[in-house]
């Protein structure tokens, strides 16, 4: 008996000293994904000085996936060979760096070094703390994927929300969010090295390509379409909202599609991966909709009804379905398995944004908000096939139907 509880007391203070590092692993999430966005507010700002088009503003916001996806394809293994910890450092030095770049030179053309170091600091942190998280609480793959997916979303979100504040209580070219953001990130790069040490596998390769998951080709189309949205609303919509002197607007909008998720994952928490893709499918191009209307008549009401529906899928439903479809799948490849998911996310994240830049020069911002809409109505009726009725696919998704 005395050894038994001698036993429980040891057990008791290693998971009291692991809690606060579990949650200072989870706060580098929130940090890379939080400096992703700092600087949409100022995008139509960055546009204006440079003189640039809508697809050069786009492909400047694309940037970010040249950075991200080089990553996920050839070093989703990196952290298996290198540790956890030493990858996690680098991805938040990457993200220092691009909001340091930001704060001393904010232009249009370090704009798009800053999204290349934003995309390589997510490309490394997102699967990597996600699987960092999972060995420090084993056998808590649904509660890991819960605190990713809400880390993430809040990161996404909050960091243009807390740049839109920032420039209200005072209008000037470095922002108090920039400031706030670097401190915290050296805090928390200067507090990483006393995180729990994981073990390396020095058989393994250091370039590995993320692995797909069979079976999952609807998580994969789902995140891909859901991002789709949240992309558009920060690569396009502030254009389209400066024609009526909104375009600040674009920032709660953003938080509004994360944190709207947020409250919604909860909720998605109960419910299986597929009925949860299934929400997302109904509530994405409803809400895209209703957004991109309020957006062309200058309506803030239905664009931030418009965008929290939205973004009940896309960071709630649709999201955190596809990622605990993926965890729990993925067995001792959560990471390379995890990067895999996000490069899908990214590809819809960034691909759609400037092929509708392409457009909007071409024809008009408005012209190319209702053809994507099209496009993301489409691709949602297809998912709900894919869902529930999958033998009507077979031909072109054989291993699903299966």
């Amino acid at each position: 008996m005395k050894t038994r509880g001698l036993m429980i007391t040891k057990k008791s203070t290693v998971d009291t000293q692991a809690r606060p590092m579990y949650w200072l692993t989870l706060s580098s999430l929130l940090l890379v994904t939080g400096a992703v966005n700092l600087q949409v507010p100022l995008y139509q700002h960055y546009a204006e000085i440079s003189g640039a088009s809508h697809t050069i503003s786009a492909l400047a916001f694309a940037a970010y996936v040249g950075g991200l996806v080089p990553i996920l394809l050839l070093f989703a293994g990196a952290s298996d060979r290198l540790g956890r910890k030493p990858v996690v450092m680098l991805a938040l030095l990457g993200s220092l760096a691009a909001t340091i770049l930001m704060s001393v030179f904010p232009s249009m053309g370090c704009l798009f070094v800053a999204r290349v170091l934003q995309g390589m600091g997510v490309g490394l942190g997102m699967g990597t703390v996600t699987a960092y998280l999972s060995e420090q609480r084993p056998g808590a793959e649904k509660t890991v994927s819960a605190h990713v997916a809400l880390a993430s979303s809040l990161g996404f979100g909050g960091g243009a929300l807390f740049t839109t504040v920032s420039l209200m209580l005072l209008d000037t070219s470095l922002p108090l969010s920039f400031v706030v953001a670097m401190i915290a990130m050296a805090i928390v790069l200067v507090a990483m090295p006393f995180a729990p040490a994981t073990v390396r596998n020095k058989d393994s390769a250091l370039t590995r390509l993320p692995k797909f998951l069979p079976g999952s080709a609807a998580p994969y189309l789902g995140i891909c379409a859901a991002w789709s949205v949240s992309g558009l609303v920060i690569a396009l919509l502030p254009a389209q909202l400066a024609k009526h002197q909104l375009a600040s607007w674009a920032g709660p909008a953003l938080f509004l599609v994360n944190v709207v998720g947020i409250v919604c994952q909860p909720m998605a928490r109960k419910l299986s991966p597929g009925i949860n893709l299934a929400i997302g499918a109904l509530l994405i191009p409803l809400g895209y909709l209703i957004m991109i209307r309020g957006a062309s008549a200058g309506n803030v009401p239905w664009l931030l009804v418009g965008a929290s529906v939205a973004g009940a899928a896309c960071y709630g439903f649709t999201y955190l379905g596809g990622l605990t479809h993926i965890v729990e799948r993925s067995g001792s490849e959560k990471a390379r398995s995890v990067s895999g998911y996000f490069l899908f996310a990214y590809f819809g994240f960034a691909a759609p944004s400037i092929m509708m830049g392409v457009v909007a020069d071409k024809t008009s911002i408005s012209a190319a908000l209702e053809v994507f809409a099209y496009g993301i109505a489409l691709v949602h009726m297809l998912l709900l096939l894919m869902i529930f009725a999958p033998a009507r696919l077979a031909p072109l998704f054989r291993r699903d139907a299966q």
